[in-house]
């Protein structure tokens, strides 16, 4: 399916994320979300329509979009803060960690 040719209003999200300055993206009509890396058309971002709406990512190459999705949540800000570290276009040696908390190890005090 290819990706119609626009020129793209870069926009970021302000995040901690290593790679996040390289990343940008811009929002069509149609809710889909272009990624741009390093200024270059690499990734399309689509919601599904049904209930519940997951959102797709699919890689662009040569400014076709690919029918195989490489990530799939149920919020795009998820996926583009991955992005912003390096997930799905980077070596993985490369990609910043994601640190979390899990939850068995949170601690819980009740004042009587």
């Amino acid at each position: 399916m290819p990706v119609a040719a626009r020129k793209p209003v870069l926009r970021s999200r302000t995040s901690s994320g290593k790679y996040a300055n390289r990343v940008s993206y811009e929002r069509d009509a149609a809710g889909r979300y272009d990624i741009l890396i390093d200024g270059e058309l690499r990734f399309r971002l689509e919601r599904e329509s049904q209930f519940p709406e997951f959102w797709y990512l699919y890689p662009v190459v040569s400014g076709i979009r690919s029918d195989t999705s490489v990530a799939i949540e149920i919020e795009q800000w998820d996926i583009i803060s991955q992005l912003e570290r390096g997930e799905y276009w980077l070596p993985r040696q490369e990609v910043e960690r994601a640190e979390r908390v899990a939850v068995h190890a949170m601690k819980r005090v009740r004042w009587a």
